[in-house]
């Protein structure tokens, strides 16, 4: 005899809070929108100070 499966909807496949709570605590920011999960990634090691931001702005403007 074979067992019936449910076919799976979109509906079937959001996200929820608890599902949220399950997610790895790895530093990165994870959110849930209309249950699809997102994901920033890591910007570790690409901080720049504002101070060179900055100046590469004034030195790209300088005549």
């Amino acid at each position: 005899m074979g067992h019936a499966t449910k076919k799976l909807t979109p509906e079937d496949l959001k996200l929820t809070y608890e599902d949220y709570l399950l997610l790895p605590d790895d530093g990165k920011r994870y959110e849930i929108i209309e249950g699809d999960v997102l994901r920033s990634p890591l910007l570790q090691g690409l901080e720049i100070p504002l101070n060179e931001v900055f100046r590469e702005i004034d030195d790209h403007f300088k005549y």
